[in-house]
């Protein structure tokens, strides 16, 4: 009997650690691949996901935004050359303070906000008008990635006074 139980124990906690050593999550809050870095990645509140992904150390450098879930990315935008970077500035307001990453595509303009008081999330805007924000899951507790990464793919504004966003925005850099 107790050789029995010893064994029955033996599988059942070999079968356990093996598990817990192999989990994998029911799902992910990226849509970044293994080997790229994640400059920010979040779950939505609509489910859907949006990240900001960059090469691994040592490829060619890229900075792609991807939105959609994992089976079905809706969007992406790949920048490879510098003249057509990301931007990023920490926009100041009276009471706090958002650090912001956009691109433009079109006549659409896409950033990813993250509010040093708020949820993070992704908008979407056109002719100065917001056609869709997103907040992510949980607020910052799902955020995944690196939002300060220095890039020649990023354009880096510093502090920048809320009243001057439409200039970086909306004006030829």
């Amino acid at each position: 009997m107790t050789s029995t139980f010893s064994r029955i124990v033996r599988k059942f906690g070999f079968a356990l650690a093996l598990a817990s050593c192999h989990q994998v999550p029911a799902h992910s809050t990226s849509l970044c691949e293994a080997h790229e870095k994640p400059v920010f990645s979040c779950e939505l509140k609509n489910s859907k996901i949006v990240s900001i992904c960059t090469a691994p150390d040592g490829a060619p450098s890229y900075i792609e935004y991807r939105f959609g879930k994992p089976a079905k990315i809706e969007m992406t935008h790949r920048v490879i050359r510098p003249d057509q970077a990301f931007q990023r500035a920490d926009f100041i307001y009276g009471n706090n303070a958002v650090d912001t990453i956009w691109f433009r595509n079109g006549e659409h303009l896409y950033d990813v906000t993250m509010p040093a008081r708020g949820a993070p999330a992704v908008e979407v805007w056109k002719n100065r008008k917001i056609l869709a924000h997103i907040e992510c899951k949980d607020g910052w507790k799902n955020v995944e990635g690196v939002t300060d990464l220095k890039s020649p793919l990023i354009i880096d504004h510093g502090e920048v006074d809320v009243s001057n966003r439409d200039k970086l925005w909306y004006e030829k850099q």
